[in-house]
Formats: C-alpha cells, structure tokens, sequence
C-alpha cells in the first residue's frame, strides 16, 4: 500500500487501487488529482508513474477527489467488457477488498471516467461518480 508522506509521516491513505487492467485493446489511462500543488506531477498535470512500459498488473492508487480516465483507441464492441478493477483500502489495517469491475455499458463507448467522491473509514464505503462516454 502506498500511502502519501512528508518526512516519514503517513498524510493519507490510498482510498481505492486501480488493478488488473484488461489488455484486450490498446488503452490509455490518466488520474488527475484533486490538488495539483500538493503531490508529484508531470506537465500535463497527470500524477507521474515510473517510466516503465505500460504493465496491466501494476496497481494504481487513487485518493479522494481524484479523476480516474480511461480511453480506447476504438469503441468498445462488448456492452459489459470489463475495463479494471477498483479496491478499497482500509485506512487502518491496510487490507484490501475488492470494491467492483469498471465496465462499459455499450458497444460504441470509447471512455470512462470515474472520480473519487468520498470514503467513509467507519463503513469502509467509497462512494464514486462514473461517465462513459465517446470522444468522437
């Protein structure tokens, strides 16, 4: 788990992981976070990952207020394709349960976009907005 720290304090817990991409279609994938001052970013104000080849099967943490985006190349052709998986994080054990599969709902959508609304520590619930839409 990959908490934000200063100074070896942990600030913040990861909310929810993204996992398990499916490679099934060349894809891209951005995460915008909700204050781009506060942690590491590149130019186009998309939080910077390690410059490695695109690897499904590395986990991406997301915090509250974070715009995930996800795009195909060409409309998706399966009205219930799975796009990732989403996790929760507990914030106190670290422990990991599997929230839901982001998925599309018809064949012409091309993206999707979830953002990270809220996260209740008593409940464990994660409440989050979804779009899926086409850019052409």
């Amino acid at each position: 788990m990959a908490s934000t720290t200063t100074n070896g304090v942990v600030l913040e817990v990861p909310y929810c992981i993204v996992r398990n991409i499916r490679n099934s279609r060349p894809w891209t994938l951005s995460v915008v976070g909700r204050d781009t001052r506060q942690y590491a970013y590149n130019q186009q104000q998309f939080r910077s990952f390690p410059a490695v080849p695109a690897d499904a099967s590395r986990d991406i943490f997301v915090y509250k207020g974070d715009v995930i985006t996800f795009g195909l190349q060409a409309p998706c052709n399966d009205a219930t394709a799975v796009a990732w998986e989403l996790w929760l994080v507990d914030p106190t054990t670290g422990a990991e349960a599997k929230l839901t599969d982001i998925a599309f709902s018809q064949v012409w959508e091309k993206s999707i976009r979830v953002t990270i609304v809220d996260f209740d520590p008593v409940t464990w619930g994660v409440t989050y907005g979804i779009r899926r839409f086409d850019y052409s």
